[in-house]
Formats: structure tokens, C-alpha cells, sequence
């Protein structure tokens, strides 16, 4: 999901080793998704770097220097403030650099996407909201392990127990979304497209929403990009709960 998080301050604190583990559990899951901030944590990484390697040494190496030598101590006094004045050159520099570097990428980078970075920054599996109201002890069984499997993103063992379900009673359309995802996850998207269109052809409306929004992710994914703009349009045009977001991805292809 597009995120409008100022992410400066989060990106020092991640260089700087000051996160807790929830906030950097957090971070990390955006900077999977964001490849922005990916490129964005990587130019400061560079520039802390080279600080780190060149400026610091010398610093030292001048300090030193200083303290070896038998000068009087307001000759001290003034090269450790010419020193300090030198450093705080090179700060400001290199947030200069950082700002230059910024701007470059997004001048020469436009806003569009490629498919994956789209996929990457948009798709998360639909979250485990089945009930189990069935009558059949048996199948009740396969279906709370099947929903646990998918919980615990266990998406191939849980992919097994919802086809054996539908295998059983084809009458169950809602688990072809939750067959579809599994699906979606283990990158097999040209089944998944076909358990997603079940849910649309038969019009069944708990999840035909969600179907068609993750179906637009599969033609993404098989490199149907008319298809997918198709889908993404249809979305945006209904006014849905995901209506934003397929404007936003219709920004993004274009």
C-alpha cells in the first residue's frame, strides 16, 4: 500500500541500530514493499558510510596530531575548532548530496512501476474471515486446518485441505478466494486466476470484490497488462473498498 509516512527519521533510526524489535519488525516489512525507500535507505547507508571509513579516520588521525604536538594550547584550541568547523562542512554536505541524490532519482525515475514493483507494493493476502458453520464434523476439520494452515502462511498445506473441501462439496464457493491466494503464493497465478473468475462468473457476492481485486493482480503477474488495466478500471469505476487503491495502481502503469 502507497504509504505517506515521512520515513527519514525511521531510516536514521534503523542505520543507527536504535529500533526496538517491534519497530523494526515493522520497518522491515515496509522496506520489503517500498522499493523507494528501499533505494532510499541505501543512499544513506553509502553516505554514512563514507563518513564513517573516511572523514572519521581523519578526524582522529588529526586529533591526534594535535595532542602529539608541543604547541601552546590556544594553537590547540584553534585547529580542534577549525577541525569541528570541517566536520560540520562535511555533515552538511553530505545531507546536501543525500538531497541532490533524492531529487536525481526522482527526476529520472517517474512514478510508473513495473508489474512486480506494483505487486510488490500493493498485494497482501486477504486475512483469514471464514466462519465454520457447516454440519459435517469431517469437513469442518479439514476446513479449521485449512484456515490455521493459511493463518500460519502455510499456503501449500493449506491449499491441499481447500481443494479436498471443494473436491467434496463444489457448492462452497467462498474458499476458491482463500484456494486463489494460496495459490497467488506460491506464485502459481494462472490457477489462481481461475479460482478467483469461479467466485465472479457465479456472482457470489460475500467475495466477488475481493476476488476481482486479486484476480487484477494475477493478470499482472502473466503479463496481461491490458487485462489488468481493464480490471483495475472496473474497480476504481465501482466506488468499492478498493476503489482507491486501483486508482493509485492505474497511476502506477501508466
Amino acid at each position: 500500500m502507497k504509504n505517506n509516512l515521512n520515513f527519514d527519521e525511521f531510516i536514521e533510526r534503523y542505520l543507527d541500530g536504535e529500533m526496538g524489535a517491534d519497530e523494526k519488525i515493522w520497518f522491515e516489512k515496509e522496506l520489503e514493499a517500498n522499493p523507494k525507500l528501499q533505494k532510499e535507505l541505501e543512499l544513506r547507508r553509502n553516505v554514512n558510510s563514507a563518513l564513517k571509513e573516511k572523514e572519521v579516520m581523519e578526524l582522529r588521525g588529526q586529533l591526534e596530531e594535535i595532542y602529539e604536538s608541543t604547541e601552546q594550547q590556544e594553537t590547540v584550541v584553534k585547529k580542534a575548532t577549525a577541525i569541528i568547523n570541517r566536520k560540520l562542512l562535511v555533515l552538511v554536505s553530505a545531507v546536501l548530496i543525500l538531497i541532490v541524490g533524492s531529487l536525481i532519482v526522482l527526476l529520472l525515475k517517474s512514478d510508473s512501476l513495473t508489474e512486480k514493483e506494483i505487486y510488490a507494493m500493493y498485494y497482501q493476502p486477504y486475512e483469514a474471515t471464514l466462519n465454520f458453520r457447516s454440519a459435517d464434523a469431517d469437513i469442518d476439520t479439514d476446513l479449521r486446518n485449512a484456515m490455521q494452515y493459511y493463518e500460519n502462511k502455510d499456503f501449500r498445506n493449506a491449499l491441499v485441505l481447500f481443494e479436498k473441501i471443494l473436491s467434496e462439496d463444489d457448492s462452497r464457493i467462498g474458499l476458491n478466494l482463500y484456494s486463489g491466494i494460496s495459490h497467488m503464493e506460491m506464485k502459481e497465478f494462472e490457477n489462481a486466476n481461475t479460482k478467483f473468475q469461479k467466485i465472479i462468473d457465479h456472482n457470489y457476492n460475500l467475495y466477488i470484490e475481493q476476488a476481482e481485486w486479486y484476480l487484477g493482480f494475477c493478470y499482472l503477474m502473466t503479463d496481461n497488462t491490458e487485462k489488468a488495466t481493464m480490471q483495475f478500471r472496473e474497480i476504481a469505476e465501482k466506488d468499492g473498498y478498493y476503489s482507491p487503491k486501483a486508482i493509485e495502481i492505474l497511476k502506477r502503469m501508466e
